[in-house]
């Protein structure tokens, strides 16, 4: 299948990933709480967006260098970083290795960063953000990184203007169109072949439960409705062109 990759960024990255952002960033903390402000899902959700923009900008095909070894999350993550969100500010300079393994690990497996990490939802103020303090904790050094995602959000939608207009051209047109295919093609694949026995195994459990009949025949119309709120990957045979 030949994905239509102007739908694809329309209806998955303008449309589902910065919907998703501009939607959080409005939200403030739980009333007589100090927290629901949600900053890190939006940090979550951003480093997520680099790492995809980043393995769509690969020359080679995914997964491998030239020289054979394996490339990674971070390297496809730093790609980006350090092509367009440098850009934005110098102050990002060599520092996209150091964030991706300090914040992303942590949220991604524990919901939590890193220790010394310090996520704000607080204005967007240059001076504080991403700067790297030193403190003193029970006779030991200790380092804080500080992360606005106020201020982040902004560059990474900045860099991400500057993207969506390279990418429109050459090289970086055929490279996004080659590694999203392949992506999604591949995914296909791991459908059919890995993940079906999961959705086997699912469903030998609600068929076999004592409540199936009347949850399946009450979920169809659930299930139907919300197909529509899913990323939808157009395919170059639904254009209207």
């Amino acid at each position: 299948m030949k994905i239509d990759v102007d739908k694809f960024f329309e209806n998955c990255i303008d449309g589902y990933l910065f919907s998703d952002l501009e939607n959080m960033m409005t939200l403030g903390p739980i009333p007589k709480k100090k927290a629901g402000a949600v900053g890190y899902p939006i940090l979550m959700t951003i480093m997520s967006g680099m790492e995809l923009l980043g393995t769509l900008m690969q020359e080679v095909v995914l997964s491998t260098y030239a020289n054979g070894s394996i490339k990674t999350g971070e390297d496809q993550f730093v790609q980006f970083w350090n092509n367009y969100l440098v850009k934005t500010n110098n102050k990002y300079k060599n520092m996209g290795s150091s964030v991706y393994n300090l914040a992303r690990h942590g949220l991604a497996h524990q919901s939590m960063a890193k220790t010394g990490v310090i996520v704000t939802k607080q204005g967007d103020d240059p001076e504080y953000h991403m700067m790297i303090d030193k403190n003193s904790f029970e006779n030991n050094a200790v380092y804080l990184l500080n992360i606005n995602v106020i201020k982040l959000f902004n560059d990474f939608k900045e860099s991400y203007k500057t993207f969506s207009e390279q990418r429109r051209v050459e090289p970086l047109k055929q490279r996004v169109e080659d590694r999203l295919n392949q992506i999604i093609n591949a995914d296909i694949t791991m459908s059919n072949i890995e993940l079906a026995p999961h959705y086997h195994s699912l469903s030998t459990i609600q068929s076999n439960s004592p409540t199936s009949t009347s949850s399946t025949s009450s979920s169809a119309g659930r299930v139907g409705s919300r197909t529509t709120l899913r990323p939808v990957i157009p395919s170059e045979a639904d254009s209207d062109n």
